[in-house]
């Protein structure tokens, strides 16, 4: 399986949308009107990003709703018209949208015409620089982020480091489709908008209370969900599965003493933009899983995939 990571240090740059692609693509009926939605794995892959400079001791980047848009536009343009194909790099823009055309790696301009695509083309007014990741198959949020981890370039780029510590990354904007996953860093804040997970009534972003995902706000901050937000209807999915059940494999990531506490860490979870979560009672203790697997080997595959986010996370067989 052939991987492409385009991640060098001097030419990982921004672009940028067009304000119809701002209503085509990515606007989220029902969040206001300037309301976009994440799919969950675009969450994840925002959130490992975060984690990240955590454990650096970084700031938090704000997610930007316009950088948002610009990912996503761009994705669109190198599916349906691939610049990259006419002996550009994975960073470049065709000639087929409201926006001028970039060929990275032969044009000697396209660096500018790259940074300037926020302002160019949308209401966003820094510099912006990206990150693509390419894969034959689908791109999923974890494989992204372990390439851009591993790879010294790209790992400088979003901890502010080498080459890029004249840089402070004020927002960031992501979009994952098909085999790309791409991310934007720009240099200035971006407006807030409402940003929900796509497919439900969740907020992880308020255009007036702005960053509200437990995952990335202060703990000092951090608002309890309230009943209304966590029933145990809506979180207990499964309560002492029998042994004989199709999918008798749980990939647990948190283990609490009590249902109030698994209730605070479910709803932090769904901020996050996971939809499977399932809620195990066993032994007077309240465990937590993402999905529940009919064998061993799946729930290894998924425990592999969910250690990047969940490290001590590990397999229960009931």
């Amino acid at each position: 399986m052939n991987k492409i990571i385009l991640a060098f240090a001097f030419m990982l740059f921004l672009t940028t949308i067009t304000a119809s692609a701002q209503s085509d693509v990515s606007r989220k009926e029902g969040k206001g009107e300037q309301g976009i939605c994440l799919t969950q794995d675009e969450m994840v892959l925002y959130n490992l990003i975060n984690d990240m400079r955590k454990q650096n001791k970084l700031a938090i980047l704000p997610l930007s709703g316009n950088l948002c848009i610009v990912a996503r536009t761009h994705i669109e343009d190198l599916i349906s018209w691939k610049p990259q194909d006419q002996g550009c790099t994975l960073n470049s823009w065709s000639s087929n949208g409201k926006w001028s055309a970039c060929c990275n790696g032969k044009d000697p301009s396209s660096t500018r015409c790259m940074n300037n695509k926020p302002s160019e083309l949308t209401s966003y007014s820094g510099l912006g620089f990206e990150l693509v990741y390419w894969e034959e198959e689908s791109a999923t949020a974890y494989e992204a982020y372990e390439s851009w981890k591993q790879l010294d370039a790209s790992r400088e780029m979003l901890l502010g480091k080498g080459k890029w510590q004249s840089k402070s990354w004020k927002a960031i904007g992501v979009s994952i489709k098909d085999g790309y996953a791409l991310i934007w860093l720009g240099d200035k804040q971006d407006v807030l908008m409402d940003i929900g997970i796509c497919g439900s009534d969740t907020l992880v972003q308020s255009m007036k209370k702005g960053n509200v995902n437990p995952n990335v706000v202060p703990a000092a901050e951090r608002r309890k969900p309230s009943e209304t937000e966590a029933k145990p209807a809506e979180i207990s999915q499964v309560k002492q599965t029998p042994a004989s059940s199709d999918n008798p494999f749980y990939v647990i990531v948190a283990s609490l003493k009590t249902e109030q506490l698994a209730r605070e860490k479910i709803a932090e979870l769904k901020l996050e933009g996971y939809k499977d979560i399932i809620l195990v009672t066993l032994q007077g203790k309240f465990r937590i899983s993402i999905g529940s697997y009919p064998t061993e080997a799946k729930a290894k595959s998924r425990m592999k995939e969910l250690k990047v986010r969940f490290p001590d996370c590990w397999l229960l067989h009931k």
